[in-house]
């Protein structure tokens, strides 16, 4: 009451200075730790000035600048060892020193700080912290060669993290934080772990890549086949996903960047990833494939021919391929031709899911969800599918079929828009499907109706009049009787 919120505030800016640190604004996270040192002084009271080093030093260690991190810990500690209320940051700043001492290779003097860390966060009960100090002292044990102790302080700490849903520590850097993780998924030969892989292909993908190829010059790892499958399952986690588009333009994105041209070494990849798209993405007989693209070569030639062009379009999509593990994009076993799932996807997919889901949510008369997902089907087609492939036609009839389910999402989506007496949505619904098809006489004939309901004659008669015009232009004949007569019927209304 007296001082009102002056005490809270040393506690803010040690607030800060953690987040700036936690999202990687490092300057701003010294400028904090440097304020904490000027309400040291000003405050006369040297524990912000423990709390100042003990933040730099882990500024330091998360930039892996161990030298500096190791002489702002032990500043940290010498004036937080006298401070008679600063146990928790004093064993705070103990559990860094040992993470430091870990990164140093001194693993004997990291062994000491981390377990008297351990056994203090143990007796308080912090689960987040004693997660982390287990971790760090389960590298260490790992470093010395001590697999057992090792498996057993890591298995207890990642097993806690993710009950408690912790996606990094208070301390340990991220580097130290994965491979922990990737330790643990060889402990227990666990690939299935959705809270590791999560954590690895949304946050920790740069430090898993770097983790993984370390853990491979180990002898044990390589003769193991159950641990090498294991840890090229979580490196495939690491890789960046390939988002291929197919209507208007043919276009592969890798991290939103479009390969450009010289990449695919000639039109021949190219086709080979279309010919795979168009027949499913997954198990594909290699035969068919070089049947699409090589249908005049002997069996021989063809094979030959596919084997260059599958070996071109792998480094065309993965130049940087880890031959421990091979190819992860596009993969061949025994003859049969994939896209991986998990790293591949086409607007084909999107397109027809939300078409799918449009169907679903309008048989249960939500009207409002399905137009949402027919709209954004709708969105995604931008043209027909491979369209600067016009004579291949082993393309056409998936063409057609896709051009035909989009003018079901219109229909579909403009009979929902005059159900919700929205005509004018609908009105547009309607004008596409004859830009898409301009032979489709029953779309002349719902957009004549919907114009004459919004009381536009004038445009009703004009689209009659477009369709008479379209139809004796394409196929030589005249509008049907149900057309005529709907024409008939407009006319007659007033002005």
């Amino acid at each position: 009451e007296k001082f009102g919120l002056i005490f809270l505030y040393p506690g803010f800016v040690e607030a800060r200075a953690m987040h700036a640190l936690y999202t990687t604004n490092y300057s701003i996270a010294m400028q904090s730790a440097n304020h904490l040192s000027d309400i040291s002084i000003l405050a006369g009271n040297n524990f912000y000035s423990g709390l100042s080093h003990r933040i730099k030093g882990t500024i330091f260690y998360h930039r892996e600048d161990f030298k500096q991190a190791f002489s702002e810990a032990k500043k940290a500690l010498k004036i937080l060892t006298r401070h008679p209320r600063g146990d928790i940051h004093l064993f705070l700043a103990k559990k860094l020193l040992g993470l430091i001492l870990l990164n140093q290779k001194k693993f004997k003097q990291a062994e000491k700080e981390l377990t008297q860390a351990l056994n203090y966060f143990t007796q308080f009960s912090s689960t987040l912290s004693q997660a982390e100090t287990s971790a760090a002292l389960g590298l260490v044990m790992w470093n010395n060669k001590m697999e057992n102790r090792a498996e057993e302080y890591i298995t207890k700490a990642i097993q806690n993290a993710e009950t408690e849903g912790y996606d990094h520590f208070i301390i340990m850097g991220p580097r130290d934080f994965t491979r922990a993780l990737l330790l643990k998924t060889i402990f227990d030969n666990n690939n299935s772990s959705q809270y590791i892989q999560s954590l690895i292909s949304l946050k920790y993908a740069q430090y898993a890549q770097a983790e993984i190829q370390s853990l491979l010059l180990l002898p044990w790892v390589i003769k193991r086949r159950e641990v090498k499958n294991n840890l090229k399952q979580f490196f495939s986690y690491t890789l960046p996903k390939l988002r291929i588009e197919t209507f208007g333009e043919f276009r592969v994105f890798k991290e939103r960047k479009n390969l450009q041209e010289i990449q695919w070494q000639g039109s021949k990849p190219k086709l080979l990833l279309k010919s795979i798209i168009i027949h499913g993405k997954t198990d594909i007989p290699k035969e068919i494939l070089m049947e699409d693209i090589w249908p005049e070569s002997s069996e021989e030639s063809g094979e030959k021919k596919f084997k260059i062009n599958l070996h071109r379009l792998r480094k065309a999509l993965e130049p940087d391929v880890k031959k421990e593990f091979g190819y992860f994009y596009v993969k061949l076993e025994n003859g049969f031709v994939s896209l991986d799932p998990e790293l591949v996807s086409t607007d084909i997919d999107d397109f027809l899911y939300l078409k799918n889901k449009g169907k679903k949510n309008e048989n249960k008369n939500m009207i409002d969800k399905a137009l949402s997902f027919y709209k954004k089907a709708a969105d995604l087609y931008h043209g027909d599918c491979f369209c600067e492939e016009p004579y291949a036609d082993w393309i056409a009839q998936k063409r057609d079929d896709l051009k035909m389910k989009y003018i079901d999402i219109l229909q579909n989506q403009a009979k929902l828009y005059s159900r919700n007496r929205e005509k004018e949505k609908s009105v547009s619904c309607l004008k596409k499907i004859i830009q898409v098809d301009p032979v489709m006489e029953s779309a002349y004939q719902h957009l004549m109706i919907t114009y004459a309901d919004l009381g536009m004659r004038n445009s009703a008669i004009q689209t009659y009049k477009l369709c008479k015009e379209t139809i004796k232009k394409e196929i030589g004949t005249e509008p049907d009787v149900k057309t005529i007569k709907i024409y008939n019927t407009i006319k007659q209304l007033k002005k």
